[in-house]
């Protein structure tokens, strides 16, 4: 998972050729406890949407402390993966 999360943050922050709006709905009309780029989920009706990278990052997303998102390079976000607890992470998507 903590690569699929390096992959999010790179699209967000502008580090790949992919624009947000691409794969990701930012919440910008609500702000929400806890950092400013919430990411809302689409719902779901058949099985392989809701197996998609956009939607199931989502979630472990929107629950990462302020301080990790507003970070400007890849390696201190993925230092900062590193250093959180693993309730953050599960081998399920």
């Amino acid at each position: 998972m903590s690569y699929h999360l390096v992959t999010c943050f790179k699209i967000l922050k502008g580090l790949t050729s992919i624009t947000p709006t691409e794969f990701f709905y930012i919440v910008w009309w609500f702000h929400y406890r806890g950092h400013s780029l919430k990411l809302y989920c689409p719902d779901s009706r058949i099985n392989i949407r809701a197996h998609f990278f956009a939607v199931r990052v989502i979630q472990v997303w929107n629950t990462l402390p302020p301080h990790m998102v507003a970070v400007d390079d890849v390696k201190s976000f993925a230092r900062g993966l590193d250093s959180l607890s693993s309730k953050f992470f599960s081998t399920r998507y």
